[in-house]
């Protein structure tokens, strides 16, 4: 079964992409370096918290630009053949 991406599907990818990189991040890092900031973080309920959502924010953008790779790849070998 092959994953074709439409330029639209592509578009989609990037502005999320796009958006995790330039205006999540910071955010969570931001807040992730303010729970830090409320001291022990092992009993900190609130950095535990954003430490995991940081960790997923992380790997997302990511995870959507090997999806977006591997899809142009799989495109442009698609069309050669």
């Amino acid at each position: 079964m092959a994953n074709y991406i439409t330029p639209l599907g592509l578009k989609r990818l990037q502005d999320e992409y796009l958006f995790l990189k330039k205006v999540e991040r910071p955010k969570i890092t931001d807040l992730v370096s303010w729970a830090a900031s409320l001291g022990d973080r092992s009993e900190n309920a609130d950095y535990i918290v954003l430490l995991f959502e940081f960790s997923s924010i992380e790997n997302s953008p990511k995870d959507l630009y090997t999806r977006m790779v591997l899809r142009l790849k799989l495109l442009a070998l698609r069309r050669a053949a």
